[in-house]
């Protein structure tokens, strides 16, 4: 049985069958400021995301909130 508290995180698989967003889509996302500015043309926060033990995860709160951006933007 599965933590509850893992169920706070999802993987970039995780997040693109939710959401859509491709892997590599993320992955721009995720870069530091300047290098994300290679992609898009105004400001765009940082996608939120935790390195651990060689993977990515996202926090569910946290990428909501991320997403909330777009809806307002």
């Amino acid at each position: 049985m599965a933590s509850k508290k893992f169920d706070e995180y999802m993987t970039p698989e995780d997040f693109e069958n939710e959401f859509g967003m491709a892997k590599q889509n993320q992955a721009k996302y995720r870069l530091e400021d300047e290098a994300r500015m290679k992609y898009f043309r105004k400001f765009i926060p940082r996608m939120p995301y935790i390195y651990f033990g060689g993977n990515i995860y996202y926090e569910r709160d946290k990428i909501k909130e991320w997403l909330e951006f777009f809806r307002k933007a």
